[in-house]
């Protein structure tokens, strides 16, 4: 028994070792943190049952409000007539309610980038994003790095804050290749919660690829109920419970990676931190 034991953790080994060579590029010096795909897929399923689950409630709330809704326009075809109240320019899409209803789905629109725990950020050229992705995640190109400036997206301000402890940035492309680069220059401009994706695309391709997980713009970006058990199924030869527990807690505790100001400092400010 204990040599059967021995022989398959001798096994285990040798894989992780040939997945290692095959997938990962680890360097010296690295100054960001480190993700593996099944603590991503974790976390990328668990907020992707509590999305289906906001939505649902929003569709019960929209259709209890849709006979308010209907009152108030009836109200409003028998006011005097405005700028802004009156009947035609509602039904035009010029009236008040739409602009109410376009700020109230703009700032729930805000609110849903600023309350989640990453941002999945995929370096590569547009092409390639366009050709398929990684679901939730927004394209980064490299090259907009070189901008002086407005070179941060929108989603990005609301993760820096400065460096949210509780929230995370992942970076990712096919092979670590571009988001060794990518990741440091955020270290240097501040960014203290940067993570690469440990393996890239090509890993998260060859393990998560029948689980709906990768996507292109005209498939959409939201989870079936059907995909988010898959990687849970998936996830469970990983214990989804402590890989999901041990990817929380790691946010929430995470040791910021102070910003580099010079060549010396860059070199010292070593981080070996890998989130399994």
């Amino acid at each position: 028994m204990a040599e059967a034991i021995q022989g398959f953790n001798a096994r285990k080994l040798k894989e992780a070792e040939l997945e290692k060579a095959k997938y990962y590029k680890f360097r010296l010096n690295e100054v960001f943190k480190r993700v593996s795909v099944d603590a991503m897929v974790a976390l990328i399923a668990e907020v992707a049952v509590y999305d289906r689950m906001k939505a649902e409630k929003e569709e019960m709330e929209r259709k209890q409000t849709a006979e308010t809704s209907t009152k108030e326009l009836l109200t409003l075809s028998h006011a005097p007539e405005g700028p802004g109240n009156t009947l035609a320019n509602l039904m035009r899409g010029t009236g008040g309610i739409d602009e109410r209803r376009w700020k109230k789905e703009q700032a729930m629109k805000d609110e849903a980038w600023s309350n989640r725990p990453y941002l999945l950020l995929d370096v590569r050229s547009e092409d390639l994003y366009r050709e398929q992705h990684i679901k939730t995640a927004l394209n980064f190109p490299l090259i907009r790095l070189s901008r002086s400036i407005t070179w941060e997206t929108q989603e990005m301000t609301s993760f820096i804050q400065k460096n949210k402890g509780e929230k995370i940035i992942v970076v990712y492309d096919e092979d670590e290749t571009l988001s060794h680069r990518v990741a440091t220059t955020f270290v240097q401009r501040g960014y203290e919660n940067i993570f690469i994706l440990s393996g890239g695309l090509a890993l998260m391709r060859d393990r998560y690829k029948r689980c709906g997980i990768l996507t292109s713009p005209e498939k959409g970006s939201t989870f079936t109920e059907e995909q988010i058990q898959a990687m849970k199924k998936r996830l469970d030869k990983f214990d989804f419970a402590s890989v999901l527990t041990k990817c929380m807690g790691a946010i929430e505790k995470q040791q910021p990676v102070r910003r580099c100001r010079s060549e010396h400092s860059l070199k010292s400010s070593r981080s070996n931190f890998h989130l399994n």
